[in-house]
């Protein structure tokens, strides 16, 4: 089981991401069957970084 209350600093340590702690997210409303697929994954945060990572690659902003 997943740490409740996950030190800032090393919240997101083992994935290599530096993110700023009071950096607001970004969020997205997922149409069906997406919603409901996302909702199952253990950790769908990292899944979606990955995925909005690659796609900014793939049209060349990053």
């Amino acid at each position: 089981m997943a740490n409740p209350n996950p030190s800032p600093a090393t919240r997101y340590k083992n994935a290599g991401i530096v993110l700023k702690h009071n950096q607001p997210p970004i969020s997205v409303k997922m149409p069906e069957p997406y919603d409901s697929i996302l909702r199952l994954m253990d950790n769908r945060s990292e899944f979606i970084r990955k995925a909005v990572v690659n796609q900014l690659k793939i049209e060349s902003y990053i």
